[in-house]
């Protein structure tokens, strides 16, 4: 799954400053009903770079649950949305880009 999200987020890594599994999927034990992920836009909203990202979230989901068999649930962030959220409502993560 990482793997397959890496290669599917390269279109884009130049418009990431990181991106980040969280949740439960990062639990073993654990059976998660989707897969939680943040992409860290460099761009803010609105801006060119910070649309591909969000238009490539979109469009890599489908594919991803007919993989994997989970929803993916992807936010897009600015810059300063992860600082507002990093160590809050994201405190576990795992990198997939960045970092």
């Amino acid at each position: 799954m990482r793997a397959w999200l890496r290669d599917a987020l390269a279109p884009v890594r130049g418009d990431l400053s990181a991106a980040y599994l969280f949740g439960s999927v990062l639990h073993p034990d654990a059976h998660p009903a989707d897969v939680d992920l943040v992409l860290v836009a460099i761009d803010g909203a609105g801006a060119p770079g910070w649309r591909r990202v969000r238009a490539l979230r979109t469009a890599i989901a489908p594919a991803f649950k007919r993989a994997f068999g989970l929803p993916l649930s992807g936010m897009v962030l600015t810059p300063s949305e992860w600082r507002e959220v990093d160590g809050t409502i994201v405190r576990e993560r795992e990198p997939l880009l960045g970092d």
